[in-house]
Order: structure tokens, then sequence, then C-alpha cells
């Protein structure tokens, strides 16, 4: 019977094939991806431990504990009042826990990454004010370079008309 709990999970874990095709497109944005993956993992964490602790006698056994322990878990907040006894739900337990550390750290920084991106946005609008700026700098140096040349020519040439 074990044996057919896990083949079921693994068969809804192959039909979220569709979610690999979109990652490998990637999103636009990143906290949709962020969102969207962990409302998945949750999903499919609370109906594979729902179908281990169902009927391995556990303390979670209807869809609402399934769920409840999920988001517990995920968050890791884990109350204590719904956990998983079998192997099997252990197993997923920790992969949950594994996934929740690392979405909220991914999240955190993402959320860094919002507030140092407008100092380096306007870092960057600086930057290119200060190369637009040399450049018509540049030009304006080449210009008087030309003025001063031609003015010593047209100096030489007087001197020289005037010497004969």
């Amino acid at each position: 019977m074990r044996v057919l709990r896990v083949l079921r999970v693994v068969r809804i874990v192959r039909s979220t094939r569709l979610l690999t095709h979109l990652w490998a497109y990637r999103f636009k944005h990143v906290l949709a991806a962020i969102s969207t993956l962990s409302l998945l993992v949750t999903a499919l964490a609370s109906v594979a431990i729902l179908q281990f602790e169902h009927a391995g006698g556990g303390n979670i056994q209807t869809s609402g504990d399934a769920l409840w322990w999920a988001l517990s878990t995920v968050t890791t907040v884990g109350y204590g009042d719904r956990y998983p006894v079998t192997v099997e739900g252990r197993v997923v337990a920790a992969i949950l826990m594994v996934f929740g550390v690392g979405l909220f750290g991914t999240f955190t920084a993402f959320v860094s990454r919002m507030f140092i991106s407008p100092a380096e946005h306007n870092d960057r609008e600086h930057l290119d004010q200060v190369h637009a700026e040399l450049k018509a700098l540049r030009l304006e140096l080449s210009a008087l370079r030309e003025a001063l040349v031609s003015a010593a020519e047209q100096k030489a040439t007087s001197h020289h008309d005037s010497a004969q």
C-alpha cells in the first residue's frame, strides 16, 4: 500500500511538467515566480502529507489539517499541533522545511534588492550625466583648439604679409 501511495505522489509531481516549461522561459517578475512556486510546493506537500498520514494513522486526517500543517511548516513556524508520524510524511516535512528556509531567504534578498536598486539606478543616472557632460566638454575643447590653431594661422599669415 505504501508503494501505491508513493506512486500516486510521483504521478502528481509528473503532472507538473508545465511548470518546468514555464521555468525554462523564466517569469518576468521574480516575486510572481517566488509566489507561484511557494503556492505550488505548499499545495503539493499538503496533498502528499494527506496521502501518507491519512493511511498511516497520523493526526493529519483532513485536507484542512494538511493545508494548515503545510503552511505552518513552510513558514518555519511549526506549531506542533499537526505533525507527520510516517517515514514518508517526515521526508515530505524535511523537504518542505528546507524549501521554506530557502523561500524566505530568497524573498528577503528580493526585498533587499528593491531597497538597494533605486540607489544603483540613481548612481547610474548620475554616471550617465557625467559622461554626457564630459563628452560636451571634449567637443568644446576640440572647438577651442581649432579656433586657436585658426587664429594662430591667421596671425602668422598676416604677420608674414606685413613683413613682405
